[in-house]
């Protein structure tokens, strides 16, 4: 399952830009995304008819920001659409200089999608 395109259109909800894996370090705010893990969840005829992608989507915003409407902008946009958000977490972290601090807020939530081919996919597995 390939959610990149949906992912990627949170940079026009936050004005924030949007990476897959990493961001560039010259980036003061940015949100990347990453999946987790992605499984069949349904079945029908001995056949898996369904998958969910697990993702870890993070905000990282400066010291001092105000975090809070990115983040609320974040989650409406991923329940908006069609994800499960069910976890949020923010915290503050430090560079490796010990100087910059960052707050990382960290979104977790999946994607449930029905396969696309089901009825090639009945033929194979019946």
């Amino acid at each position: 399952m390939d959610l990149n395109e949906k992912l990627m259109g949170m940079e026009q909800a936050t004005g924030i830009p949007v990476f897959p894996d990493f961001a560039p370090a010259q980036e003061e705010k940015s949100i990347t995304f990453t999946y987790e893990d992605e499984r069949p969840v349904l079945h029908g005829n001995n056949c898996p008819v369904a998958d969910t992608a697990y993702l870890q989507i993070s905000l990282y915003t400066p010291e001092g920001f105000d975090y809070m409407p990115a983040k609320h902008a974040v989650r409406d946009y991923l329940e908006g659409a069609g994800f499960s958000v069910t976890s949020i977490q923010s915290w503050m972290d430090q560079d490796l200089t010990g100087t910059k601090r960052t707050r990382h807020t960290v979104f977790e939530a999946n994607y449930t999608e029905m396969r696309k081919r089901i009825r090639e996919i009945r033929v194979i597995c019946a």
